[in-house]
């Protein structure tokens, strides 16, 4: 994919022509993010730029948080990750489950199926937009890493690869911006590599591309389980069991598939049509109650609320969209 002709923004909170910097700033990201002012010095100055299936941005924050709550999570279907990389200042991170300071030189990954809110303080962040597909095949622990956050040495040469992609400006300058994707994904597989993967033999993410491929074509099978996956992957049940036991094994997977599959469902136009009972039994459950109640631990709302809110978008549509939405909107 070739880059489009001045796949670039820019925003600096301290231009002179805006009549009220901050407004300015929330409707720049009010497609994605709910933005507050968390200090007396609000500053926000970034660099946006698409490169390849990447958006890429380059951010210096100062006393402001951005928040995705569990009602704009819902409407605005996004179902990228992001990557976002701390060179200096602070940035906090608030989950469901608790807090955390990210430091200078960690990454923190989000997953923007699920509520976050970050607030920055004289920080420079690289935020790296990533397209799911994109980090499933980098990791078959995709759906336990919303919060994630890689230290100094786990995720040094990711950092390297995501400063070494701005700074040297590749969004503008390569003639293989899929090149470009391919060695970030392969960083990003390094990062999350773990060491009870069982990763050790080079055939291994051969293996893992047939056992997804196998997955994805059979989960509408509701006695789809570990032996039949090993027999149509061609895997052995020893492998299978190692391979997916840091992530409570195979079931496991096919279960957070299954409802990733029903949440793609109740987000297409096609689905709005069907009953949702329905749509959980083409992602393979056995009832709608047990999709229903996997989906709210997941998502944290019902299916039906999850759908309700999607249709109607138009409270959270920005009154004046930013050049990046259009790219972000492709990230699906």
């Amino acid at each position: 994919m070739k880059n489009p002709p001045f796949a670039r923004f820019a925003f600096d909170s301290r231009n002179p022509d805006l009549a009220d910097p901050f407004e300015a700033y929330h409707d720049l990201y009010a497609v994605g993010s709910d933005v507050q002012r968390v200090g007396a010095r609000f500053e926000a100055r970034f660099e946006a730029r698409l490169l390849d299936r990447l958006v890429l941005f380059d951010r210096h924050l100062n006393d402001v948080a951005h928040e995705r709550t569990a009602t704009r999570v819902r409407a605005d279907g996004f179902t990228h990750f992001t990557l976002q990389l701390v060179l200096s200042g602070r940035m906090r991170i608030e989950l469901a489950t608790g807090a955390r300071e990210v430091r200078p030189g960690e990454i923190a990954v989000f997953d923007l199926t699920r509520p976050q809110r970050t607030l920055a303080f004289d920080a420079r962040i690289l935020t790296f937009s990533v397209p799911r597909d994109i980090v499933e095949h980098a990791t078959i622990h995709a759906m336990g890493l919303h919060g994630t956050v890689l230290d100094t040495a786990q995720g040094a040469l990711l950092a390297d690869v995501m400063v070494s992609i701005v700074k040297r400006r590749l969004a503008e300058t390569t003639s293989d911006p899929a090149g470009v994707v391919r060695v970030l994904q392969a960083g990003l597989a390094l990062a999350l590599r773990r060491e009870d993967d069982g990763l050790d033999k080079a055939d291994t993410v051969e293996i893992l591309e047939r056992v997804r491929l196998v997955v994805e074509a059979h989960l509408g099978r509701r006695d789809l389980a570990p032996a039949i996956v090993a027999h149509l992957s061609g895997v052995s049940r020893t492998q299978l069991y190692a391979l997916f036991k840091p992530m409570g094994g195979v079931s496991r997977y096919i279960q957070d598939r299954r409802v990733a599959r029903l949440r793609a469902s109740l987000l297409h136009a096609g689905g709005r049509a069907t009953s949702i009972e329905q749509l959980a039994f083409q992602a393979g459950f056995a009832s709608g109650s047990h999709a229903s109640r996997l989906f709210t631990q997941t998502y944290g709302t019902t299916p039906g609320r999850f759908r309700a809110d999607g249709t109607d978008r138009t409270a959270l549509e920005p009154t004046r969209r930013s050049h990046f939405e259009t790219w972000l909107r492709t990230l699906a």
